[in-house]
């Protein structure tokens, strides 16, 4: 698969992640319209943050590769403690952070409904030889309550998480060890470098008028 431009580890995280309740209508999912105003608006909150949670994901992954071994980081690679940016009460504000997959380690981040759409877009596009787009914009409205402003970006592996992520039979007996005690139900092996890994998702609100 071609390297994307967005690359850090796709290590399994979740930040105060919007689910459906199964008992609740089922929410409509459309694609935001680019050109839009609005559109433009969230995606340029959404790209200045992710651009610098980049940086602060591989220098965590740096960090914690540098103090312990692979099989004592997975324990803590979840990056949980990050906090959502802060926001004017004119900017979008971000309520949700997530990374999903086709292929999750962790079953809490597995994809819904909404994610799938965007995972298969993706998939669709590598399949066929192009470069994923840059940014997906997706509205998710549900009755009696904001439209919830959804930006999906690629996410690629890193030569570093081959380290856990790589071909199951070149991973350490201690890492294999630590994977079927902390997530039973991987499916995130068997990447090579730069193979794509899935999204990260930043979900958004609109301020009030």
């Amino acid at each position: 698969m071609k390297m994307l431009r967005q690359i850090f580890c796709g290590s399994a995280f979740l930040l105060g992640s919007l689910s459906f309740a199964t008992s609740a209508p089922a929410p409509e999912i459309s694609w935001a319209d680019l050109d839009d105003p609005t559109t433009q608006m969230v995606s340029r909150a959404a790209n200045d943050w992710v651009n610098r949670l980049h940086d602060s994901l591989l220098g965590e992954v740096d960090a914690l590769l540098h103090t312990a071994r692979p099989e004592l980081a997975l324990e803590q690679l979840h990056l949980k403690k990050i906090s959502l940016p802060r926001s004017r009460s004119s900017e979008p504000r971000a309520t949700a952070l997530k990374f999903t997959s086709l292929r999750v380690r962790n079953p809490v981040n597995a994809p819904d409904a909404g994610d799938l759409a965007a995972l298969e877009i993706i998939q669709a596009q590598l399949l066929n030889g192009m470069q994923p787009t840059g940014l997906l914009v997706q509205k998710v409205t549900n009755p009696d309550a904001p439209i919830e402003w959804r930006v999906y970006r690629s996410v690629s592996v890193m030569p570093k998480c081959t380290l856990c992520h790589g071909p199951t039979n070149l991973l350490t007996p201690e890492v294999r060890t630590a994977l079927a005690k902390l997530f039973p139900e991987d499916k995130a092996v068997d990447y090579a470098p730069f193979d794509w890994r899935g999204v990260i998702r930043v979900s958004y609100e609109l301020p009030e008028n």
